[in-house]
């Protein structure tokens, strides 16, 4: 497996264990002191809080 392929696999398995919905699942995909910010939402957010944002989304109406 090529280093891409490798990559394009990682980010499968998060978005797939985001969708499930498994936050704590998806957060062991990321760094533990991964930060974002989200254009509208205020301050960082780190690998849990994007991983329950996530699976919130997923399951709302």
């Amino acid at each position: 497996m090529t280093e891409a392929e490798n990559a394009v696999a990682i980010v499968k398995e998060f978005l797939v264990a985001s969708m499930i919905p498994d936050a704590e699942r998806a957060a062991t995909y990321m760094h533990p002191e991964v930060k974002i910010t989200f254009t509208g939402r205020p301050g960082r957010w780190r690998a849990r809080q994007i991983s329950r944002s996530l699976t919130a989304l997923a399951t709302s109406g």
